[in-house]
């Protein structure tokens, strides 16, 4: 079986109650017989309410797991405890960060993860910034490059990715491999390309502009 859960903690320090604005626009692309198989992780009462409202079932995350510090696979674990979710089966992750999001692109992950029998997927896109341009802060206006390197031309920088968790899939039975940031070395690296993650009142912004097709 396959369980959608979507995380959707009250608190948010770049967009204050940044999970209650952008709730409707996952819960909307899901079809309504996937709807009885979505599970909302959350300590927000407002969306308790309107999950209630959408008949979507809610489990009403602890204050332990519901600060800053707090990893996805705690919470992944805690749902996996409270609901009786089987080791057999498999946890579809949706942020809700990501709302220009397709049911087509969830669809197309699930298939790729069925079809080559993997254990664990998350999405990549192209890094907004090649790590070899960056550096660590040493502090007095010095730094350390993050990789070592003499490298002077673009075209002979290693070829690299960044992590997206625009879509995050994993078989139960196989989360004590998975990081804290739910991947390991067999994991499977979907490919995307650029997308919004919404972390600030700017990414909302944007988002809501082109979404107007105003620019």
């Amino acid at each position: 079986m396959i369980h959608y859960i979507i995380p959707a903690r009250r608190n948010s320090k770049g967009l204050p109650f940044k999970n209650r604005k952008l709730l409707h626009h996952t819960l909307d692309i899901l079809p309504d017989n996937v709807l009885p198989q979505v599970i909302v992780s959350t300590d927000d009462e407002f969306i308790i309410n309107e999950c209630v409202s959408r008949n979507v079932c809610c489990l009403k995350r602890s204050a332990e797991l519901s600060g800053d510090n707090i990893c996805i696979r705690d919470v992944m674990e805690d749902c996996i405890d409270k609901c009786g979710i089987s080791k057999d089966d498999t946890i579809v992750i949706l942020y809700l960060t990501y709302p220009q999001r397709t049911w087509e692109t969830i669809q197309k992950a699930l298939e790729v993860f069925i079809d080559k029998k993997l254990d664990s997927l998350l999405c990549k896109k192209s890094p907004s910034t090649h790590p070899c341009l960056c550096f660590f802060d040493a502090g007095k206006n010095q730094g350390t490059q993050v990789i070592g390197h003499d490298l002077y031309r673009r075209q002979d920088y290693p070829s690299c990715f960044e992590l997206s968790f625009y879509v995050c899939i994993f078989k139960v039975s196989k989360i004590s491999k998975l990081s804290k940031n739910m991947f390991c070395e067999d994991t499977y690296f979907f490919p995307l390309n650029d997308h919004l993650d919404i972390d600030t009142e700017q990414d909302l912004s944007k988002f809501l502009e082109e979404k107007s097709g105003h620019k």
